[in-house]
Formats: structure tokens, sequence, C-alpha cells
């Protein structure tokens, strides 16, 4: 399967996916239901760790455990992404949650900035995706810490999201590959 790989922010690529008119597709995206009615699932290629709070180190003590009680917490505002899906049960939580999350467009590595110098209080992701996000130079300083969450199922699985304009059956070879490659 030929494939070229463009840097593209999040936002661009469900920009792109959706206006359907190219052969575009995202790497890694949640399945939704408003998303499926706009273009294109692969078969699952990943499954994330379950999800984690990323905050100050300083603030970790003490913390609420349970992504319900930080979801409550008015001195703890949560920091999500514009756009992004965090799985079809927290973004139901999210849209329940009693303090409404502050939303930003930005992408992780800025959103972790702003969860640092304080103007937000925590921000949620995988534990894979929080790992990844600790350990780059611009954040490695220990100013911020990962939080397990109690009770948290396994992550949603992540897929190829692809326009409307990608052929059925180049989405169907990819699928097979991926079929003969054990993912989940």
């Amino acid at each position: 399967l030929r494939a070229t790989w463009h840097l593209t922010p999040a936002q661009r690529q469900l920009a792109l996916v959706q206006q359907g008119q190219g052969s575009d597709c995202g790497l890694g995206w949640f399945r939704t239901a408003e998303r499926a009615a706009q273009g294109r699932f692969s078969q699952p290629i990943y499954r994330d760790r379950p999800f984690v709070a990323v905050m100050r180190a300083d603030r970790v003590a003490g913390a609420p455990r349970s992504l319900e009680a930080l979801l409550a917490d008015p001195a703890r505002p949560l920091l999500v992404k514009t756009g992004y899906s965090y799985g079809a049960a927290i973004d139901a939580m999210l849209a329940t949650a009693r303090v409404p999350p502050q939303a930003t467009s930005a992408e992780p590595l800025p959103m972790a900035r702003m969860v640092a110098a304080g103007r937000a209080g925590w921000m949620l992701m995988s534990g894979d995706e929080a790992e990844h996000l600790l350990a780059l130079p611009e954040v490695a300083d220990g100013a911020l810490a990962s939080l397990p969450l109690a009770g948290q199922p396994p992550g949603p699985t992540r897929h190829l999201y692809c326009s409307p304009a990608v052929g059925e059956a180049w989405l169907a070879r990819f699928d097979r590959a991926l079929a003969t490659d054990g993912r989940p």
C-alpha cells in the first residue's frame, strides 16, 4: 500500500478527512459515531493503556485518584483538546461534568506547558501518550507527573480514519494486512 506521511496537527487531520476531497487518512483516531458518519475507519490498530491524569508534580499528593472525583474538583480544572474524543464513556462524563473542562485547540505539548504553568489543573491522556509526553526534553524537568486513575479500563482502540475518497478496496487491503499482523 502506497502512502506518503505528513506531520499534520490533529485538527487539520480531522478537517482533511472530513472534507473528503483527497485520499487522506489520520493515524490513531478513536472511532465515534459522528466521525464514522463523515469518514471510514480501519479495523483497530492499537488499544491504549488506561487513561491517566497529567498534572503538576507538586499537586499529585492529595489529588483524588478517581476520574469522577477529579472532574468534580473545581480547584483542578481539566484541560481538554477541542474536537478530541477520549472514548465514549469518558466523553459522556465530560459532557455532564459539574466543573466544565477548559477547551483548547493546542496540541499535547503546549497543553502540558499550560498545566505546568498553572493555567489548567490537569489533562487526561492514555498511559502511552503520557509516558511519551513526560519523556520529551521540553517537559522532562520533573514539573509534571502522571497520576494513575483508579478503576480505569483499558483505553479505547485506535484506528486509521480515512476520507470517503479513500477507496474501499485500499482500506480492505489495509485491514487484511492488520489481520495477519495480529493487531487488536
